[in-house]
């Protein structure tokens, strides 16, 4: 072994000891000839895995998931005359992709444990990683393991021991993701010439419907955005006494035309005398000539007759 190496291993040993990791399991961690690019690997390798599921989340889960979703509202729809309806799904895959992140971290470090050297690797540059230290507990696992006396074994129980931390969120994570899930897939909102009906996502949520005659006000407007995330959007939001807002400019046909079913609501609001007023929020402007030009540019003349 040349002095540079020699220099090396030293300041590992140093440091390790001072880490109060016991000197025979140093010895022979370091008898393994750790490497930190083994270490950085398995890093990159974390990337590779989180990034490729929710890649694969994203094209194999979230759209067959959706497209169930809107399955679901559709039959309701056709049940109660429904002409347009409403869904937001999405939460119960934000709260899988947290679980999807601590799952990662768990097979990563199976394979940290796949050979001795790795072990010694991820070992020794894991604990000399300052950023590690707040949540790996490593001063606790060394408590933990002050009775070990194979170096193998207390080098794999701790590497596995943080792995283990990363189980209990990915547990938890999963199982409110799942429950999520459940309720999302019958998750939504139909509008009907006469009124709406409302499935909730809490359990403990009675299901909403009111007629648009007991509406108070119509909110009317076209909001235009620029920069990141630009855009032109009608608003057409209707107001109740109870509280209840809903905006039915997002809505979805059941079939036809989008707009041929927002003016048979429209019709049902003006037979019941419900006051219409501008849109107003903030300081945007409620009819932003921009977003009529790109609504005139949407629509066909028939339409805007």
């Amino acid at each position: 072994m040349n002095t540079d190496t020699d220099d090396k291993y030293s300041d590992l040993r140093d440091r390790l000891l001072a880490a109060k990791i016991p000197l025979y399991v140093v010895e022979h961690a370091i008898s393994l000839g750790p490497a930190k690019w083994l270490y950085d690997c398995t890093t990159w390798l974390f990337v590779f895995i989180m990034s490729g599921g929710f890649i694969f989340g994203a094209f194999f889960v979230w759209r067959p998931l959706k497209n169930l979703v809107v399955k679901n509202a559709l039959n309701l729809a056709n049940e109660i005359n429904g002409i347009l309806y409403a869904q937001n799904f999405g939460i119960a895959l934000l709260v899988a992709l947290f679980a999807w992140i601590f799952v990662t971290g768990f097979l990563v470090t199976l394979v940290q444990n796949s050979s001795k050297r790795m072990q010694a690797s991820i070992f020794i540059h894991t604990l000399l990683d300052p950023k590690n230290a707040p949540y790996l507990r490593i001063g606790e696992n060394v408590e933990r393991l002050q009775d070990e006396s194979d170096p193998t074994e207390y080098m794999k129980r701790m590497v596995l021991g943080w792995g283990k931390l990363m189980l209990w969120p990915a547990a938890i994570l999963t199982s409110i993701s799942l429950i999520i899930l459940e309720r999302e897939l019958n998750t939504f909102t139909i509008y009907t010439p006469t009124g709406y009906l409302a499935k909730p996502l809490f359990p403990w949520e009675d299901d909403k419907s009111d007629h648009w005659t007991n509406a108070q006000t119509v909110e009317l407007g076209c909001n235009h955005t620029t920069g990141r995330g630009a855009s032109d959007d009608i608003i057409y939001e209707i107001n109740f006494a109870s509280g209840e807002s809903y905006r039915i400019s997002t809505a979805n046909p059941v079939s036809g035309n989008w707009l041929d079913q927002i003016e048979i609501i429209d019709e049902a609001l003006k037979d019941a005398d419900v006051i219409f007023q501008r849109w107003d929020w903030l300081n945007r402007e409620s009819y932003h000539p921009d977003c009529l030009a790109a609504q005139e540019r949407q629509f066909s003349p028939d339409d805007l007759r």
